[in-house]
């Protein structure tokens, strides 16, 4: 039993140091910037119910979808909050925090926001952080493209959601919807009329 602790202890040290590894080969971080990054990641797993070994995981996600080395500690913090407090994973609520990072550039440099937003969507509604993420991958570049704040794409896909339209449904028919009204053909343009 103490053999088998001690084994595991190394295999987790070990997965935590090819961690580091990868996230400074992937942000391209200076010796100063992963002592940073170092740093945030033992603090964000103290202040939340994951490992560091999973922060480090999710760092290193996030460092692959472009997160830079000096706001990874935010973006970190963000993420980990939004998945303990949504009961999702560490991996899907990275890639929900960068693709809104990503597309809504006004919240780029607040994190925490954007999890904040994200967190309350979910939480009064019938979405999951799987659900959303579905959702926003197909309706958050055209949301933007029309002006439509994040706030009030989550306030769209919340009441859908709610009324039981299933999420892929949500997905494809709103991003036709805002394509059809912020951009009607002909036949909108009849039929609005007609009304």
């Amino acid at each position: 039993s103490m053999i088998s602790a001690a084994q595991m202890l190394i295999t987790e040290l070990v997965e935590l140091d090819r961690a580091f590894f990868s996230i400074k080969a992937v942000t391209k971080a200076t010796d100063r910037e992963m002592r940073a990054i170092t740093r945030s990641i033992r603090e964000v797993a103290l202040a939340t119910n994951f490992s560091s070994r999973e922060i480090a995981n999710s760092a290193e996600l996030l460092g692959q979808a472009g997160v830079k080395p000096e706001d990874m500690d935010r973006v970190m913090m963000a993420t980990a909050q939004f998945a303990s407090a949504t009961n999702s994973s560490l991996e899907v609520a990275a890639d929900l925090i960068t693709t809104v990072k990503t597309v809504y550039k006004d919240l780029e440099k607040t994190p925490g926001v954007i999890g904040d937003q994200l967190t309350r969507a979910i939480n009064i509604s019938k979405l999951s952080a799987e659900d959303l993420k579905t959702i926003l991958s197909l309706t958050s570049q055209t949301a933007e493209s029309y002006n439509v704040s994040l706030e009030q794409l989550l306030g769209a896909v919340t009441t859908l959601r709610n009324a039981g339209i299933k999420p892929s449904t949500v997905a494809t028919g709103l991003r036709q919807a805002m394509l059809e009204a912020f951009n009607p053909d002909g036949n909108t343009s009849k039929a609005l009329a007609a009304r």
